[in-house]
């Protein structure tokens, strides 16, 4: 095997090995990103069953409707900004995702081209 051709074995091998560690990277960053937002959302279900069973409790209590009216708005409000914040959410492990892609792409762009060891 010539010289050349054994640096450019080398060089691939180095190349795939880098492209190995960045999809590992990349894997436990979205493992870790899923583990967030699982507690996110757990914690939200929590405040939920306490705002209900809060709601619950009110109910047996004489009712002001202003009060009502307030907290009803202040429900949906709280809906839509956890609708936001998931929507926010997904885009950024969308473009993420896209991102990856896209880097890994040109990296396998990259070690399809051949080396030029005479410049």
């Amino acid at each position: 095997m010539s010289a050349s051709h054994e640096r450019s074995v080398q060089a691939s091998r180095q190349s795939d090995r880098r492209d190995d560690e960045r999809k590992a990277d990349l894997a436990r960053h979205e493992m870790a990103q899923k583990e967030q937002d699982r507690r996110v959302s757990d914690s939200a279900r929590q405040a939920d069953e306490t705002r209900f069973f809060a709601i619950e409790d009110r109910k047996e209590a004489p009712v002001d409707s202003r009060q009502q009216v307030r907290s009803m708005r202040e429900r949906v409000r709280q809906t839509y900004v956890e609708q936001e914040n998931r929507a926010a959410r997904d885009a950024i492990h969308e473009q993420r995702a896209h991102a990856a892609q896209a880097e890994q792409r040109a990296q396998h762009n990259d070690a399809q081209q051949p080396i030029d060891l005479i410049a």
